[in-house]
């Protein structure tokens, strides 16, 4: 019963108000009838007692005839009480309850006697008896007109009058403590269900995914704890569907990526088996077209390793100064010479103050050498492409900027996402997707960051930004 976390939940909003309930019911019980109920009856037999003393008290005449004095103070009495008149020493002689006539004479032991001859009034409240006998009885002395005590008046309750006054108000408690616990109890499950429910759902949604089943979001709504594991199940949900997605898209790459530069290659082998070798100038073209492809493969094994080391943790840098002013030049040269062959206008500015910075030349080489490529491949012929290198107040700045036909906003979000191509009529048709992630990682590893800036059709520009 107690493995199910509803199980528990229920019995913890429902216990308390199952033990609480009864125990301030019982206070309450006993503050009613010993703070309100016994005192106010009290006061009330007193002054019941006063006024037959007074009566007595201006007819003594009445204390020589009990049986007559009853039946004229009757009127004046509770008939849940009993009423006796005691001589001055305490003996019996009249009680309204018949059940007394043969304790006439009888002397009864009067509490604080020596109050009664000063004319003071006693009372006694005995909560020891249960189904026999007083619980309150009120004592007030008959004085005559010389202040001397010439009788008792005994106004008394009985147990059982006075049990069912009180059985009266702890019915009505015990009904409005009784729905008090309903109450408790039904909000207690309403409260422990709703907590349950989210739980449930998202300990479902956790076994669905482990199950390789993605359903829908839950909702987040609810208590803010409840909400936040609502929150991280969504994020689990969204993020797993992502990685799948992306994981379909990495096999669809593949498989365009290499099976275009393996046809080729067979191709070129198949026509080098039927005499192509023959003419030297098909054999050359033939050899050269196959050595391209090679690179290409080449370039996406690059590719892929570089995202292993990404999957494996931070990139590993071997740091050294760098000298950007000497190092720039070098690296830009070869791609000036593919800007000519496409008839792209090169432009390259660098400015002489350019400091010395800590940087895996091997690393950054890579990452510019992505941006250019990317500017050649998009720019179209007769375009620009242009690289400016400068200072910032507190790092260096290298500037990637073409004419190609630009980034629509959508695209700009995602292109630094591995595997992300965007449609064919964008900038990224091609590819594993894979060169600007790789690009963005790298700067990152250098402490650096990398700025994209682009409009359909007014070209892009990248910026990276390293520190000196």
């Amino acid at each position: 019963m107690f493995r199910s976390l509803r199980n528990r939940l229920v019995l913890s909003h429902i216990l308390p108000v199952l033990i609480t309930i009864p125990i301030i019911g019982i206070g309450l019980i006993y503050i009613l009838e010993t703070q309100i109920l016994l005192p106010d009856l009290t006061r009330g037999m007193t002054s019941e007692a006063a006024l037959i003393s007074e009566i007595i008290s201006e007819n003594p005449s009445l204390l020589e005839n009990p049986d007559q004095a009853l039946n004229a103070l009757g009127n004046f009495r509770n008939p849940n009480t009993r009423l006796m008149l005691l001589t001055s020493e305490g003996q019996i002689i009249a009680s309204s309850e018949p059940a007394d006539a043969n304790r006439l004479g009888e002397k009864l032991q009067i509490p604080d006697a020596a109050a009664l001859i000063l004319g003071e009034i006693t009372s006694q409240t005995n909560l020891s008896q249960r189904m026999q006998g007083e619980i309150i009885d009120i004592y007030v002395p008959v004085l005559a007109e010389t202040s001397s005590l010439i009788g008792i008046v005994r106004v008394s309750y009985r147990y059982t009058s006075l049990n069912q006054v009180f059985a009266r108000y702890r019915y009505l408690l015990l009904l409005v403590l009784a729905f008090g616990s309903l109450l408790g109890v039904g909000f207690g499950l309403l409260l422990a269900l709703s907590i349950n429910q989210p739980i449930s759902r998202a300990v479902q949604a956790v076994f669905d995914i482990a199950q390789g089943e993605t359903g829908n979001l839950l909702p987040e709504q609810g208590p803010a704890e409840l909400n936040m594991l609502s929150q991280a199940v969504n994020h689990l949900t969204t993020r797993l569907e992502e990685l799948e997605s992306t994981r379909q898209q990495l096999l669809k790459n593949l498989i365009h990526e290499i099976g275009r530069p393996l046809g080729a290659l067979r191709s070129g082998i198949q026509a080098m088996q039927k005499g192509a070798q023959e003419d030297p100038r098909l054999a050359q073209d033939l050899l050269a077209g196959m050595d391209h492809e090679t690179r290409v493969l080449q370039h996406l094994l690059d590719d892929l390793a570089q995202l292993h080391d990404q999957l494996l943790g931070p990139l590993e840098l071997n740091k050294e100064p760098l000298d950007l002013k000497d190092w720039l030049p070098a690296v830009l040269a070869s791609w000036a010479q593919a800007a000519r062959q496409k008839e792209i206008e090169w432009r390259v500015t660098i400015s002489p103050d350019l400091p010395i910075i800590h940087a895996d030349a091997v690393r950054l080489s890579q990452a510019i050498g992505n941006l250019i490529s990317n500017a050649l491949r998009y720019t179209p012929q007769h375009g620009s492409v242009s690289l400016n290198a400068g200072l910032l107040p507190d790092s260096v700045f290298i500037d990637i900027q073409d004419t190609g036909p630009g980034i629509t906003p959508e695209n700009l979000e995602k292109i630094l996402t591995p595997f992300y191509r965007g449609a064919q009529s964008n900038r990224f048709p091609k590819g594993m997707g894979l060169g600007l992630s790789i690009t963005a990682e790298i700067i990152r590893a250098h402490d650096g960051r990398l700025e994209i800036e682009s409009q359909p059709g007014q070209g892009s520009r990248f910026r990276i930004i390293l520190p000196n």
